[in-house]
């Protein structure tokens, strides 16, 4: 595992979390995660949030929508873009942000 992370650093960060202040990532993940499109157990959390969709197929359908690719992005989604970014495929890729979003960007 050495070997394959030398010479690599791969900062992960939540949705929102990069721009001014970006340092910050944890806080930022926490705050903006139900305006992410990453379907994580951190979704379903609120209950009335899920009720304001009438329940929570219906808010996974919605979001779902939401996203140009017509489905909400996961964990392994992020971790595959990580993954990569540690691996020597990615060598000379330096000093970029990559938004894992499912062309949520680009939609906007």
């Amino acid at each position: 595992m050495e070997k394959l992370l030398q010479d690599r650093v791969v900062l992960v960060m939540g949705a929102g979390s990069c721009g001014p202040g970006w340092g910050n990532g944890k806080a930022a993940a926490v705050a903006y995660a139900r305006e992410g499109l990453i379907n994580t157990p951190m979704i379903y959390e609120d209950e009335e949030y899920m009720a304001l969709y009438g329940g929570r197929e219906k808010f996974v359908a919605v979001r779902d929508a939401m996203c140009p690719t017509g489905k909400m992005g996961d964990a392994w989604d992020i971790a595959n873009a990580a993954v990569f970014l540690a691996s020597d495929r990615a060598r000379y890729i330096n000093g970029v942000i990559l938004p894992v979003d499912g062309g949520l960007n680009l939609a906007k």
